[in-house]
Order: structure tokens, then sequence, then C-alpha cells
């Protein structure tokens, strides 16, 4: 990433009071992405391949690691583009969520 001071701004300003006016587009908007993930999910919970959890610990365990790593470097606290670190966020997300013994399926889980 070349632009460490900008993407530290986008990611604070997320929680700034100034973002208030969006806050109801965005609410919608995360209302619409966690619809259509908690369907997506259905079939899978009701075969046993992800592990049952809300839909709350579920997005955590996708985006909390990634957001995590992220905020380090934005930090400073980690100078390597966090780009080269997708393939094992990745993998770390897929064993948070993936019941044990689950069938691989090629491209993923779908």
């Amino acid at each position: 990433m070349t632009n460490r001071r900008e993407a530290r701004f986008l990611f604070e300003i997320s929680r700034s009071e100034w973002g208030e006016e969006v806050r109801g587009a965005q609410r919608t908007e995360n209302s619409r992405l966690t619809d259509g993930i908690d369907r997506w999910r259905a079939p899978l919970l009701a075969r046993g391949e992800l592990l049952p959890m809300s839909a709350v610990l579920f997005f955590s365990q996708i985006i909390g690691p990634a957001q995590i790593f992220c905020r380090a470097y934005l930090s400073g606290r980690h100078h390597g583009d966090p780009r080269e670190q997708v393939e094992t966020l990745i993998a770390c997300a897929i064993r948070a969520v993936v019941a044990p013994g689950a069938p691989e399926r090629a491209g993923g889980t779908s």
C-alpha cells in the first residue's frame, strides 16, 4: 500500500461524528449485506458445513483478523503490505467458520 496516511484517514473517518449524515444509508446497506449472507449461510449451516454461530460472531471471525492486521499497518506497528497476507487471512477465516470434517469444495465453500 502506498497511501498509508490516506488509508488511516479513511479508516478513522468511519468513526467520526461528521459521518452521522450517512449512518442511515450505511445501516441500510449493512442490513442488505447481512440478509444476503444469512441466505447464503442458511443451507450451509443446515448441512453442518459451517459452525453454528450468530451473524455477528460470523462477521467478526471473517473480518476481525484482517481488520486488526490492517490497523497494525496503519498505526505503523507492521510495515509490510497487508495485501501480501491475503491468502493467510483467507485461510484463517475459513478455519474459523467451517465445521470440522466439512467437505472441501473447489473454489471454497459455497
